[in-house]
């Protein structure tokens, strides 16, 4: 029997269910066909050729289009370290290969992959093409960002009162005690300076006091090829623990020129010229405000000088954001205005560019007062001393009258809530979480509101571990 009925359209594809279970609007089979809601079962459009590449060679190629309307319409070709970007009319479009990406469009250190057919991922979103190769797990530079010194504490005056405040600090070669007796009407001002005379045993070399006038750069050959250095000398054999030095222009974290991970060390002196490393690096990032004096630990636990042997002070480049090595190092505690030296007990002589130099500059060399007492160093703020030493140390802090008048922190604490409004720009605690609680453990940084490297007030912010990479290798990391 013969049964006529309408269809309303064939747009549901094919499927190969019986004809009783198959919905009226699929078929069997379709062939050249384009099912089209609005258009109904058209011709299948054909394919057109619009232009030949310029690749020649047979290789396994991932396609992806970009359309964002009309006239920002693409399609990208990847293969083995290769890129095109072509408009839909098949003309060649230029691909600007950034830093560290590679040579050029044919050179791509991440799109190396012999399947990129598979291993090759694209998505857009807005403006942005993001490009992944599956086969490359990212990795760090192993560079570390550089923070305060490695052994520091401090310690908060909680309240004033009229009892003995005692700080006690132990280091391998001995033990210091801190007896401050506050009178009946102490303040915490009072408290905290007399424990620091105390307590410090660092003696400032004479330094120059006059700025730089800028930053400058070294970037030629020869004995002390991109690096910067300082001849001194000093008058004694006590251990340099520090050396201090200041900026006249700092650099904004966000500038291309803004260094990472700078290296500091000491040399011997060769004719004049910086000859042996003689400690090992101390890292640190690059001031960020002008006139900014930035203090340096010497690596090692410091090192013990020959009295009246020059030496130099050398400052090597560090990394930009994104861990690749500059070629430079900042010339920031020289500059050329005429002016004395001091005529006893330390002997500078600026050094750039393979010449010596003259005229003032700004620079401290910072040696133990008491090398038979522990190596340590206090600054005062308020109701809080900040110590720190190129060896590590233990410390205690206590009161006679009650143990909450005086607390101290050295490499953790307990909240966030406890630690004071004060304290050593980049200073990192580890804040140890409660199990009942359910609080995990984490670290804090202490960002300071006034000059970046200083004892002031501010906040404390999460950071990573000290030492923790920070910072990915830009060739192992997805594209855009």
């Amino acid at each position: 029997m013969l049964i006529s009925k309408t269809l309303p359209n064939l747009i549901n594809g094919v499927s190969q269910q019986p004809d009783a279970l198959r919905y009226d609007t699929q078929s069997s089979a379709q062939e050249n066909t384009y099912p089209s809601v609005v258009e109904g079962l058209t011709k299948r459009l054909p394919s057109e050729h619009v232009a030949k590449t310029n690749l020649s060679s047979d290789a396994k190629t991932f396609v992806h289009t970009i359309n964002r309307g009309t006239p920002e319409q693409y399609t990208v070709l990847i293969r083995d370290q290769s890129i095109r970007v072509y408009d839909l009319n098949g003309n060649l479009k230029t691909v600007e290969v950034g830093e560290g990406c590679g040579s050029g469009v044919d050179a791509l250190t991440y799109l190396d992959t012999d399947n990129a057919d598979t291993a090759i991922r694209a998505t857009t979103i807005a403006d942005v093409t993001f490009i992944a190769n599956t086969e490359t797990t990212p990795t760090m530079t192993g560079e570390t960002d550089a923070s305060a010194n490695q052994h520091e504490a401090l310690v908060f005056i909680q309240q004033a009162a009229d009892t003995i405040y005692t700080v006690e600090v132990t280091q391998d070669n001995g033990t210091v005690t801190a007896a401050f007796n506050a009178d009946s009407t102490p303040t915490v001002a009072e408290i905290t300076a007399g424990l620091k005379a105390l307590l410090d045993n660092e003696a400032a070399s004479q330094s120059f006091t006059t700025p730089t006038s800028q930053v400058n750069w070294n970037t030629s050959g020869g004995s002390i090829t991109n690096k910067a250095g300082q001849q001194f000398e000093v008058g004694t054999t006590a251990k340099i623990t520090h050396i201090s030095w200041r900026t006249e222009t700092g650099i904004s974290t966000s500038s291309p020129l803004y260094q990472r991970n700078m290296k500091w060390s000491i040399y011997s002196d060769d004719s004049n010229s910086p000859g042996t490393r003689l400690t090992e690096y101390t890292l640190r990032n690059y001031p960020t405000s002008n006139g900014e004096v930035q203090k340096i630990e010497i690596a090692g636990g410091g090192f013990t000088p020959t009295a009246n042997v020059k030496y130099w002070i050398v400052c090597e480049p560090g990394v930009n954001a994104v861990g690749y090595d500059f070629t430079y190092v900042p010339r920031g505690w020289m500059h050329s205005s005429a002016g004395g030296y001091p005529s006893s007990g330390f002997t500078a002589v600026p050094f750039y560019n393979q010449a010596t130099q003259t005229g003032d500059m700004w620079f401290q060399v910072h040696q133990e007062s008491d090398p038979s007492d522990p190596g340590i160093t206090c600054e005062v703020r308020d109701e809080v001393i900040y110590i720190s030493s190129s060896e590590d140390f233990t410390i205690t802090a206590t009161t006679d009258a009650s143990p909450t008048y005086i607390d101290v922190f050295k490499g953790k604490a307990q909240t966030v809530a406890s630690l004071p409004t004060i304290a050593k720009d980049g200073m990192i605690l580890h804040i140890e979480g409660s199990v009942d609680g359910g609080e995990d453990d984490y670290y804090v940084r202490f960002v300071t509101e006034s000059v970046p490297g200083s004892l002031a007030k501010g906040v404390w912010k999460n950071a990573p571990s000290r030492g923790s990479q920070e910072t990915l290798t830009l060739q192992t990391c997805p594209t855009s």
